[in-house]
């Protein structure tokens, strides 16, 4: 489920998933979490990779991964080279691989104005996992 279906231009995306271990032996599986920027100035790219996390899940077991995604990862580098982030509609696609995507939604990111961020920012998502 998507957490902040509408979320401030400054603020954090959270998603959370459940995974369930149907199968008689341990496993794993790496959770993805990509985006897509629904109308932006430039040509963005149709699944961009946001947060990840590799789960390990034992037989008939449950785990739930909780990723935490700022905003300001939805950035792209516009002319004169500076990262922006734009207010707008994005989707949301969670799955094993990009090829197989089967959780979906959508989030709204509030703003007037677009945002160039700062020379020294880096690209830091989080993901807990809880069973």
């Amino acid at each position: 489920k998507i957490e902040t279906p509408e979320v401030a231009i400054t603020g954090e995306i959270l998603v959370e998933v459940t995974i369930e271990n149907i199968g008689h032996c341990d496993g794993e599986e790496v959770v993805q979490l990509y985006v897509h920027d629904r109308l932006a100035k430039r040509v963005r790219p149709v699944k961009e990779l946001k947060a990840f996390r590799k789960v390990a899940v034992p037989a008939g077991a449950v785990a739930s991964v909780r990723f935490t995604v700022p905003v300001d990862m939805l950035n792209y580098t516009d002319r004169p080279w500076e990262r922006i982030v734009e207010p707008g509609e994005f989707d949301i696609a969670v799955g094993p691989s990009s090829n197989e995507l089967p959780l979906k939604g959508s989030i709204k990111v509030l703003g007037s104005e677009i945002r160039v961020l700062p020379n020294a920012w880096k690209m830091e998502s989080s993901a807990t996992v809880t069973r």
